[in-house]
């Protein structure tokens, strides 16, 4: 299975700060406002086969457009392994 990219730290800070990667609206799913959400999913639709929509998606999560899948829950969940030993 081939591993999601890594999206730059600027994406993730910006995802942290509860911001959409691209303006400054509230940033919902994969850290992106509804209206980029919609344009985002237009985009990859016209990509005819999975392989192509899975290769748009890679090449946005490198440029910092769009976060890996359940990215953003691992951002802020409170209860993450901090590494801690008991």
């Amino acid at each position: 299975m081939r591993q999601q990219p890594t999206p730059p730290p600027e994406a993730i800070e910006r995802a942290r700060s509860g911001a959409c990667l691209i303006c400054d609206d509230a940033g919902k799913v994969r850290g992106l406002c509804d209206k980029h959400r919609q344009a985002y999913r237009r985009r990859r639709a016209k990509h005819r086969t999975k392989k192509r929509r899975a290769a748009y998606e890679q090449r946005q999560i490198e440029a910092g457009r769009i976060l890996p899948k359940q990215y953003v829950r691992k951002l802020n969940d409170p209860f993450a392994d901090d590494g801690a030993e008991l």
